[in-house]
């Protein structure tokens, strides 16, 4: 109960968007991760509609972020990907962070790529198995609420995605990839 009460928004806290597009876009963050890195290959096959997408990376510059997604993209993927993501009239990467009001690097970005946001896809989170309570929340809650925010601001819908073992989620596979048992469900509160 003191999650639900602590991911409360406040209406109108941010300022309204900066620019008036035809273009939509998509804002991704956690493209550097495992799961992000495969959801980004996913957009940038399926993009049918021609949404402009943007990554939100850490990063002390844009370059410094760029570097990092294609750095990541060349591992799990292949040169070309990595190539792909490189050309800024592709992926408009935003360097920025969750837990350090991302709306002020969007809002830049968006100025210089203007698109009317309409999906945030936040996959970013700390998924280590162990560590300091603090860290965890500060990146998992409070980076997420952050993000909240930012939808509620762009008037955006938010997707929220997560690797099962951010839940604690336990699959036992031993007959086949086909048959498993999910030890631990999920309920509403996870």
């Amino acid at each position: 109960k003191a999650a639900q009460q602590d991911i409360s928004l406040k209406k109108n806290s941010l300022p309204r968007p900066v620019a008036k597009t035809d273009k939509e876009g998509i804002i991704l963050t956690g493209a550097t991760g495992f799961l992000g890195a495969h959801i980004l290959k996913e957009l940038l096959e399926q993009n049918k509609d021609k949404k402009e997408i943007y990554c939100l990376i850490r990063g002390e510059t844009e370059l410094d972020a760029r570097k990092r997604l294609c750095h990541v993209m060349e591992t799990y993927f292949d040169k070309n990907t990595a190539d792909i993501v490189s050309d800024e009239s592709i992926i408009h990467v935003i360097a920025g962070d969750i837990t350090d009001n991302p709306i002020d690097c969007i809002r830049q970005t968006l100025k210089q790529y203007p698109a009317a946001i309409t999906q945030i896809l936040h996959t970013a989170a700390l998924v280590k198995h162990y560590g300091d309570y603090k860290n965890f929340y500060h990146i998992n809650v409070e980076g997420t609420k952050n993000m909240l925010a930012v939808a509620e601001t762009l008037g955006a819908e938010f997707l929220y995605i997560s690797t099962e073992s951010v839940g604690g989620l336990y699959i036992d596979i031993r007959e086949s990839e086909q048959n498993f048992n999910v030890v631990r469900e999920f309920t509403e509160w996870d």
